[in-house]
């Protein structure tokens, strides 16, 4: 998720030397700037770079993601005077970096026509469905006041549905709200 962190580990085997050494320098490039299956072509977001010491595993130092996208680990190894130098290809499997962005879907279930807190009604199931293929995302109950919320929801296009009770009629529709940098809060 944006703000979160991620990091790329990388496995150096089968170099020679009494202590294989070099670096390996860790890319992650956005998707314009990383061809599948070929080496980037843009300018990385963040780079590490790491001493080799041997054979073995190294690791990235964390990369704090700042924006919603798919990303791309490119790592680099710089050989030394027995190893030459080896790249990954941009889209390696496992080296797929997606972040996403999360935000509240909140209301209120009330008598229709009153517009005071004493008139929400507790006790109602309200259920957020994938506008795009009509899947369920997650389901609530109303509580005190009638409020329900949903948070951490991945942007995206969802329908706000409630599950009508005997007796009563639906005066309102079903919803539909988005969720996206500029309506990161739908109500």
């Amino acid at each position: 998720t944006v703000g979160g962190t991620a990091a790329d580990t990388a496995t150096l085997s089968g170099l020679y030397g009494a202590t294989p050494g070099g670096t390996i320098t860790f890319g992650l490039y956005a998707e314009g700037g990383c061809p599948a299956g070929g080496a980037p072509t843009g300018t990385a977001v963040f780079t590490s770079t790491k001493t080799v010491t041997g054979n073995g595993d190294y690791t990235s130092d964390p990369f704090t993601t700042t924006a919603a996208g798919t990303y791309y680990w490119v790592a680099s190894y710089s050989g030394d005077g027995n190893n030459t130098p080896a790249m990954t290809d941009c889209g390696d499997t496992n080296e797929t970096l997606t972040v996403i962005e999360f935000g509240t879907i909140c209301g209120y279930k009330c008598i229709q026509d009153c517009h005071e807190k004493e008139c929400g009604l507790p006790g109602w199931t309200i259920t957020l469905y994938h506008a795009s293929n009509g899947t369920e995302y997650a389901s609530t109950i109303t509580g005190v006041g009638g409020k329900y919320q949903f948070d951490h929801v991945p942007y995206g296009t969802y329908w706000v549905n409630e599950t009508l009770i005997a007796g009563w009629k639906q005066i309102t529709p079903n919803k539909m709200v988005t969720l996206n940098d500029a309506n990161p809060v739908a109500i």
